[in-house]
């Protein structure tokens, strides 16, 4: 009977695992991004598929985000691509965002993600 429970266990172990990398990014993948790429070529490296995407004005730029999800090992947690006209500009943790110099980039990111962006 405990032995029958522990394979059950284990099953339900191994198909969350299976799930949460079937949909989310690995680090592996972003290895592979670089700054001024354009869309349909970052398409190509991530797979699965953003989850979600966004946009924002900040004066006379305009930003466009695609949100992912990327399992870290230890927990699964938002990442986000952040494209100017057709252009990577920048990939990271809203966390990391943050730290930007560049200020609309951080005014953008926080008018399109403003759910996950963590209070000063």
């Amino acid at each position: 009977m405990i032995r029958g429970i522990s394979y059950l266990f284990c099953l339900a172990c191994l198909v969350g695992l299976v799930g949460c990398q079937a949909i989310s990014i690995s680090h592996y993948q972003l290895s592979s991004l670089n700054k001024g790429m354009a869309r349909t070529e970052v398409a190509t490296k991530l797979q699965p598929g953003p989850r979600a995407s966004a946009t924002a004005q900040v004066g006379s730029r305009s930003f466009s985000f695609e949100s992912y999800l990327m399992n870290n090992g230890v927990q699964v947690d938002h990442y986000v691509l952040a494209y100017e006209g057709d252009r990577l500009v920048y990939w990271g943790y809203i966390s990391e965002f943050r730290k930007l110099q560049d200020a609309d980039l951080v005014a953008a990111v926080n008018k399109a993600y403003p759910s996950l962006v963590s209070p000063k």
